[in-house]
């Protein structure tokens, strides 16, 4: 929409027609104050916020437990959607995870080269924030683990 109502927008100011300009003007800037939102949106996580099951196919999950079980270090994956109200067709979701080993000896340094890891060599199905749900996140792993369905690897 973008792209398309700057080309509409010129052309209609090359025509003289400006109010039709400033129409696909005021339409661009509401989808980009749109896209911006969106993204504020899909970029931060609340403890407090509803998450809800993953709604993914038999297929991508399968998909996707296939290349995390390829991340060395990984112990358990866990995977929810997060409720948005921007943009709801293109849903975010929220990969939560632990890693193996002693977490209280090297824990963070571990947990943070697992979900680089997991950030390089994943991909995933939509925008996905990945989050270890050890440490000072383990309040995030307790929501993980009360719903049942989330744990995927």
């Amino acid at each position: 929409i973008l792209d398309a109502g700057a080309v509409l927008r010129d052309y209609f100011q090359r025509q003289g027609d400006e109010t039709q300009a400033l129409a696909w003007h005021r339409r661009m800037v509401e989808r980009a104050e749109l896209l911006q939102a969106a993204e504020l949106e899909r970029s931060t996580i609340d403890i407090k916020e509803k998450l809800q099951p993953h709604d993914l196919p038999n297929d991508q999950l399968a998909q996707l437990r296939a290349q995390l079980a390829g991340v060395a270090g990984l112990r358990k994956a866990y995977l929810l959607k997060k409720p948005v109200q921007h943009l709801p067709n293109r849903p975010c979701y929220l990969l939560g995870y632990t890693v193996t080993g002693m977490f209280w000896l090297r824990g963070q340094a571990r947990a943070a080269e697992v979900g680089r890891r997991i950030a390089e060599t994943v991909t995933f199905p939509a925008r996905t924030l990945i989050v270890s749900v050890q440490g000072e996140h383990y309040r995030f792993g307790r929501r993980f683990r009360w719903m049942r369905v989330a744990r995927i690897v």
